[in-house]
């Protein structure tokens, strides 16, 4: 029987007959669609209807998706089905046409109709599918929801493939764009419902907006995927996913400086790790995003508890996306992860994911772009630390700042290595240009960049093997930074010796105020100054710096500023911490002899490198 290999399965050299194909197709999807609806059997006049039971919906539902699949038959050329059955038009309809002999007054074959509407059968089976995937997010049960969820992941890709022009040799499935939208749409609703209790149907669900998402990213025709019902349902459920991340309050005063209210983590928190990566890779698809869901996705991937992974896919999630959101809302998100951790575990991996998505912000020619955009949302992060008197977290936020500084530094290094060279290999006479030693070493504005030397600072003066949770991180960060160009040691030579100055004579501004306070604070005394700035110069100059670099340092001539005490800043730096250090013992100030022993032990290790130059 033709219809039954088709119907069965049995698709190796088969012929079937298209209409006896589509009549099956439609009496298989009206059998369903009942089924669905609860009547799983008509007695007709003659009986009592047998309702459908719990137990069978997920049959039904199985079945239902073959059929929704499967492309109709019903086409003039013939064809190929999904199921590879050579499909070929009627031998009686060839003849009637051949001879002119088609009767449209006859509407029966063989004793059965041939006025069977396939398409409207599944139209009715998809309106019955959406019928009980509405009822079944919302209230379960879970098994009945596992088999929509089944469902949906096996059509709604292919419809989304199929607005999107993709090219294949079957014919799309007979569900429209706006049906397979409506099931889209509770999506958000059914990451909500399922909490933590179900990850395998969480994980299916994901992928399928994942899929969705991705090949809604093209165009269609000349019909934008902005415009095309599946991305518009997509992103209704962008706007609905923040409460899977997290429930974060708005802010209570409009004074941004004001600590911030932590988020209460949302179900996302309690997924399995490879469930969270896939909620947060999503971020790279969705074809928008908004400042409630980012906000949210933060919150989730910054907890204290949180997989430190999962900032990190964040971060190259949003980055791959810049598109889906406008550029200061993209650059606040990855600020976030930069300075907001929750814990040092999560910074440490957190900092520097969300340091390379900013450097790559800009173009090799600009790679201090994503720094300078970022600015005024960490430093407005260290202040709201400050202000909450949570010491931790601003250090927290301090070493991300660090980082990124590190890293674009680098980059520019690299850019101007790669100019040299090239420059060198055009015109090798001219040697080395006046300009590029006179440029800045960063793009940041004065006060900023005063901020980022005073935070370093404070990581040269931890003691190494420090007790304190983040002090080898902030120690490593500081160091990496020096290196990364030398014009950032000779600004913490510079910023060492005014620290040893008295209060009056320091400079103010914002790298005074964020970072580089010290009356009232734990380097307040004089003795503490000296203690500080010697531990700091020691460290640079002994651990940190290369000794060529030293030695280059030492060499340097020339007036910075107009100030003639800087000839040699790493001499002059040491010279002032030795007078400080002599006029606390003078005085037979407190902690006197602990300063003494600190500038000691930095003349050692300047005299350890430099040798005679000293």
């Amino acid at each position: 029987c033709h219809v039954g290999c088709h119907v069965c399965g049995c698709h190796v050299g088969c012929h079937v007959d298209v209409d006896a194909a589509d009549r099956a197709t439609c009496a298989v999807a009206d059998f369903l669609s009942s089924g669905l609806r609860g009547c799983a059997l008509d007695a007709g006049p003659c009986g009592e209807a047998e309702p459908t039971g719990e137990g069978d919906y997920g049959d039904l539902l199985r079945m239902a998706r073959g059929v929704l699949l499967r492309p109709a038959l019903g086409s003039p050329w013939g064809g190929v089905d999904e199921r590879r059955t050579d499909v070929e038009v009627g031998e009686t309809d060839d003849e009637d046409e051949e001879n002119g002999r088609m009767d449209d007054e006859d509407d029966t074959r063989d004793g059965y109709p041939t006025g069977t509407d396939a398409d409207g059968s599944r139209t009715a089976l998809a309106a019955s599918v959406g019928e009980v995937w509405s009822e079944a997010v919302v209230s379960g049960p879970p098994e009945r929801r596992g088999a929509c969820v089944s469902l949906l992941a096996a059509v709604l890709p292919r419809v989304a493939a199929t607005r999107a022009g993709a090219q294949s040799r079957f014919r799309a499935p007979t569900v429209g764009a706006d049906v397979a939208a409506g099931w889209l749409r509770p999506y958000a609703r059914l990451l909500w419902e399922l909490k933590h209790g179900d990850p395998g149907t969480t994980s299916r669900a994901l992928r399928t907006l994942h899929a969705v998402a991705a090949r809604c990213s093209g165009e269609v025709g000349e019909e934008s995927a902005d415009e095309s019902p599946l991305a518009g349902a997509l992103a209704a459920v962008e706007t609905e996913l923040a409460p899977f991340f997290a429930r974060v309050p708005p802010p209570s005063s409009t004074d941004q400086t004001a600590p911030r209210p932590r988020g209460k983590p949302g179900p996302f928190s309690k997924l399995p790790s490879k469930t969270q990566h896939l909620a947060i890779a999503l971020l790279g698809q969705l074809p928008c995003l908004s400042p409630t869901t980012l906000r949210a996705a933060a919150h989730a991937a910054l907890a204290p508890d949180a997989d430190p992974n999962t900032a990190v896919r964040a971060a190259e999630a949003v980055t791959c996306n810049m598109r889906a959101a406008p550029l200061a809302l993209s650059v606040s998100f990855l600020s976030a992860l930069l300075t907001g951790a929750g814990s040092w575990r999560g910074a440490r991996s957190a900092a520097p994911a969300a340091a390379r998505a900013l450097v790559g912000v800009g173009d090799s020619d600009s790679p201090w772009a994503g720094a300078v955009l970022a600015w005024p949302a960490v430093n407005l992060a260290i202040v709201r630390a400050e202000r909450a008197g949570d010491a931790e977290g601003a250090r927290r936020a301090r070493f991300g700042v660090i980082v990124l500084a590190a890293l674009a530094s680098e980059a520019r290094r690299a850019q101007r290595e790669a100019k040299e060279a090239s420059a060198a290999a055009s015109a090798p006479a001219r040697g080395e240009s006046a300009e590029s030693a006179e440029e800045r070493v960063s793009a940041l504005d004065v006060d900023a960049e005063a901020a980022v030397v005073a935070w370093a600072c404070d990581g040269f003066a931890t003691a190494p093997g420090g007790g304190s949770d983040g002090d080898e991180d902030l120690r490593g960060a500081s160091a990496r930074l020096a290196r990364s160009d030398p014009g950032w040691a000779r600004s913490a030579f510079r910023h060492l010796r005014l620290s040893t100055a008295p209060s009056a004579n320091r400079p103010g501004g914002e790298g005074s105020t964020a970072g580089a306070k010290r009356d009232g604070a734990s380097h307040a005394s004089r003795c503490d100054a000296v203690v500080y700035a010697a531990s700091a110069f020691a460290a640079l100059v002994g651990d940190v710096l290369p000794e060529g670099t030293v030695r280059e340092l030492a060499a340097d001539s020339g007036e910075i500023d107009g100030d003639e005490t800087f000839l040699h800043p790493l001499f002059a730096t040491m010279r002032t911490c030795e007078e400080a250090a002599d006029a606390c013992v003078r005085d037979e100030l407190p902690g006197s002899a602990r300063a003494a022993r600190a500038v000691r032990a930095a003349k050692l290790a300047l005299d350890g490198v430099v040798g005679g130059l000293a």
